[in-house]
């Protein structure tokens, strides 16, 4: 059984100190947009199946931190 958690942490330890997994994580802030822009093409940002009909707005009127923020809407 000692064994076996032994493994069982090791495994768990690679996976969290693994490259891979650091790569995957990706923020934005959108401080860097301007309001009232449209988001697809800045950056490396797109939308569903590359629709820009469903594209969203760089707004200011609410934010969890910083000044701006992704409007999505409908």
């Amino acid at each position: 059984m000692k064994g076996k958690l032994s493994v069982l942490f090791v495994a768990v330890a690679a996976m969290i100190a693994s490259p891979a997994v650091g790569a995957a994580y990706w923020s934005d802030d959108f401080e860097a947009y301007e309001v009232d822009s449209l988001i697809m093409g800045q950056d490396e940002w797109t939308t569903w199946n590359n629709d820009p009909s469903v594209d969203s707005t760089i707004s200011d009127i609410q934010a969890a931190s910083g000044e701006k923020s992704l409007l999505i809407s409908g």
